[in-house]
């Protein structure tokens, strides 16, 4: 059973995958100076998650999409909230 969804690379879900993403919790990280991957997409599929009443965490960072290295941070931290997810731990 799927709990939890990280997707890469602001690979938000479309309207034929949101009842599905719904029923779990959902970390996007995107940057918002991302030259290949459009922002606005994924900031629409977390609020129609949202209002599905989903748990859709968004971070934006400031990292150039092929730079992947400097995505390790918001990795670990997306790690840690997988980990609360996986523990049933509340929403902070």
């Amino acid at each position: 059973m799927i709990t939890a969804r990280i997707p890469p690379g602001g690979g938000a879900p479309g309207d034929a995958d949101l009842d599905a993403v719904a029923r779990t919790s959902l970390y996007a990280i995107h940057s918002r100076i991302d030259e290949v991957v459009p922002l606005t997409p994924t900031t629409e599929a977390v609020a129609r998650l949202r209002k599905a009443g989903a748990r859709a965490e968004l971070v934006l960072v400031d990292v150039p999409h092929y730079h992947t290295t400097r995505f390790e941070p918001h990795l670990e931290k997306a790690a840690e909230w997988l980990r609360e997810i996986w523990r049933g731990k509340p929403d902070r």
